[in-house]
């Protein structure tokens, strides 16, 4: 069995003795990956960054709507009754690139399963909560790039949600 030294280097360089060159790289992935981290989850969808991924988001939109009656009157400007406030939308771009870890077409299966049955998912960005409950409306596939035999390579998807208000 080959033994390797790592060096740290936290205020000063020190030596430390781990094993093998396999152990090395596994803590060293670990390490890696501990820093980078999750962005954040749309459901189970897990959007990050690490030495083996790239899943990301772009473009992120969320919108809210109030809704008023207007009621007209004679020589005066229309009166306006709150109603209710609407559900809210949110859209955003997901580029899947096998280039950068992910598998396009697993991926935008994934997402099409979730808005064909209704799936119910949850939005979280850095820790924080974006709504409560939301389902997937609308997703539009974008194939950019195929390989020689027509495998697909990398892909662009627009996802549209609305907050799931229960019964």
């Amino acid at each position: 069995m080959e033994k390797a030294e790592l060096k740290e280097i936290k205020g000063r360089q020190k030596l430390v003795e781990i094993g093998t060159l396999k152990e090395i790289q596994r803590v060293e992935r670990k390490r890696t990956e501990q820093k980078a981290g999750k962005i954040g989850t749309l459901g189970d969808i897990v959007f990050k960054v690490s030495a083996k991924t790239i899943q990301t988001f772009d473009g992120l939109q969320i919108d809210s709507k109030t809704n008023y009656a207007k009621h007209a009157r004679h020589n005066k400007k229309p009166l306006l009754e709150f109603q209710y406030n609407d559900t809210d939308t949110a859209s955003f771009s997901v580029y899947l690139s096998v280039f950068l870890g992910v598998d396009p077409r697993k991926m935008q299966k994934k997402i099409d399963d979730y808005r064909k049955k209704g799936k119910i998912l949850t939005l979280v960005i850095g820790g924080k909560r974006y709504g409560s409950k939301w389902v997937i409306t609308s997703h539009s596939k974008q194939f950019e790039r195929f390989d020689n035999k027509g495998n697909l390579l990398v892909a662009k998807s627009n996802i549209s949600l609305e907050e799931y208000a229960g019964r």
